[in-house]
């Protein structure tokens, strides 16, 4: 199995948690196999953060870290 595509999606927020007024969440991962591509949907959760860039940062670490176990 190859991974070849990946989307993270972050969102405001409606009312800030704390500090976080921005949630990241894994929206598909495609993969292909000998035979097709699949769309794979890891349980990843969401991150959050005071910036959007710090939400998509803490998600691609969660990807990146269920990644390295795919191998």
């Amino acid at each position: 199995m190859e991974i070849f595509d990946f989307e993270i999606l972050v969102q405001e927020l409606d009312r800030p948690l704390g500090k976080n007024k921005y949630f990241a969440i894994l929206q598909f991962v495609y993969a292909k196999t000998e035979s097709d591509t699949k769309d794979i949907k890891p349980d990843l959760g969401e991150s959050l953060g005071e910036t959007q860039e710090e939400a998509r940062s803490k998600m691609h670490e969660k990807y990146q870290s269920w990644l390295a176990t795919q191998n």
